[in-house]
């Protein structure tokens, strides 16, 4: 089973989706197996990864609503050892979508439960808290079974940043 990191900060514009991306991409240059899961409607962590977001038939705003499967939600290879599970703006009208149904907050780690031995890494790429917050919900569950649950990240002037370990086993 892969380890499970959630990238994540309750304000926008600290790096969360550069770290997602360097560091999916370090690790597979490390000859690490990754999965990325882009959370955010904007997908910024999609397009970062060369994929053009509104050509996609399906995406985590299908793949929540149960519209297809998550084998045919990912994206494989994007880069030499990582895979993306992609988002766009549709993403966004999820939560009225979801409305009256039980154990959504479940439904994206039961997804990834599917494929999680066939990855070494799944980094989670998180939305803002405060702007879809049954994202968040979902984020909490990938938080209880991550090995690391927050890594939160500034890059203001007065922050502190995260160092990551050197050596990743």
């Amino acid at each position: 089973m892969g380890r499970t990191i959630a990238i994540a900060n309750q304000k926008g514009g600290v790096g969360k989706t550069t770290t997602s991306i360097n560091l999916s991409a370090s690790l597979a240059e490390k000859g690490k197996k990754v999965l990325v899961i882009d959370t955010d409607p904007q997908g910024n962590t999609t397009s970062g990864f060369g994929i053009e977001k509104n050509d996609l038939d399906n995406t985590i705003y299908e793949l929540i609503l149960g519209e297809c499967s998550i084998n045919e939600c990912i994206i494989k290879e994007v880069i030499p050892g990582v895979s993306v599970i992609p988002s766009n703006v549709n993403l966004a009208a999820a939560e009225i979508e979801l409305i009256g149904i039980d154990k959504k907050e479940y439904i994206l780690k039961n997804e990834v439960d599917w494929v999680k031995d066939v990855f070494d890494f799944i980094i989670i790429d998180c939305v803002i808290f405060q702007v879809v917050k049954w994202i968040f919900l979902i984020s909490i569950d990938f938080q209880f079974s991550c090995h690391i649950p927050y890594l939160t990240v500034d890059i203001t002037k007065f922050s502190t940043f995260f160092s990551f370990p050197r050596h990743i086993s």
